[in-house]
């Protein structure tokens, strides 16, 4: 999981009324291996903008494509608009 999806997750959690401390113990708990979203990231990330920006997909939906990619990892969504992506080397995982 990319680093920024961890801060999109928290900061949810955070506006959701969860105390740091559960937080940090939850994603500890999970045992998801943490990406930090470096340059070739960030690159891909923009890149992916034109195709992305159409379905209403920010930063953080690029974040995911762009980790998923360079890790050689499936994108698990239930957000049906992401069927209308054809991204190389994305696969992705519909869980609804």
């Amino acid at each position: 999981m990319s680093t920024v999806n961890v801060a999109e997750l928290a900061a949810h959690l955070h506006q959701n009324g969860w105390t740091a401390k559960e937080v940090a113990d939850t994603f500890a708990d999970l045992g998801i291996e943490l990406v930090p979203f470096e340059t070739d990231t960030a690159l891909l990330s923009g890149q992916y903008r034109p195709a992305t920006q159409p379905l209403g997909l920010g930063l953080g939906d690029r974040a995911c494509l762009a980790t998923s990619r360079l890790c050689k990892w499936p994108v698990l969504t239930a957000d049906r608009d992401w069927r209308k992506l054809n991204l190389h080397g994305v696969t992705i995982r519909f869980i609804r």
